[in-house]
């Protein structure tokens, strides 16, 4: 595996060293948007993760039209995605090029993932964010920490045992954000402060 990471941009370094990639660090305001897919062919780049954005950035400024074949999984995060998204990418990256749209935060990463192949639909026009892995839970909270019915929007929960220990040096925020889960001592609830539905 040869991994991207993009230097003052969301960042898997860790995760690529501990799984044996090759890490390809890369300061994108130093090396610019133009020449970004030919850096990515040119040094065989396997795995990556941009927002939307910038893979709107790179569609608008592309001027080759191969796809990149060693390019084997994207993920798209850090902002919703939509299909007309998932349309750039399939244009610019190989037809067996699996898209992730992951929603995560840095104190709980990975928290949902929706895994877009060739084959995969979806109804509208925004992407789904997945479901969650078996090792963590979302629920959905009113202002009064009670949980909401589906439909209804609420505060985002995650809780899992994987979620952060808390703040450094800063147990105000800690105590606001984390607390203990209520049926599981090795588990911790997250509150988000971003609002979903389900």
């Amino acid at each position: 595996l040869r991994t991207l990471t993009v230097i003052g941009g969301s960042t898997h370094a860790l995760g690529s060293l501990l799984n044996g990639a090759a890490l390809f660090p890369l300061n994108l305001k130093q090396h610019g948007i133009v020449n970004l897919l030919d850096w990515l062919r040119t040094n065989q780049i396997s795995m990556c993760s941009f927002g939307p954005t910038l893979i709107r950035t790179i569609a608008g400024n592309a001027t080759a039209t191969e796809p990149l074949p060693a390019l084997r999984e994207v993920t798209l995060s850090g902002e919703p995605v939509y299909k007309t998204d998932i349309d750039i990418c399939r244009r610019m990256f190989s037809p067996a090029c699996v898209l992730v749209n992951s929603l995560g935060a840095t104190e709980a990463p990975f928290a949902a993932q929706f895994r877009i192949d060739p084959d995969t639909k979806f109804q509208g026009d925004l992407v789904p964010v997945g479901h969650p892995p078996s090792d963590l839970t979302i629920t959905l909270r009113d202002e009064h920490g009670d949980a909401v019915i589906d439909g209804t929007p609420g505060e985002i929960v995650v809780r899992s045992r994987y979620v952060a220990l808390g703040y450094w040096y800063n147990p105000d925020l800690t105590q606001a954000k984390f607390s203990p889960s209520p049926d599981c001592a090795a588990e911790r609830l997250y509150f988000t402060g971003d609002l979903g539905r389900l």
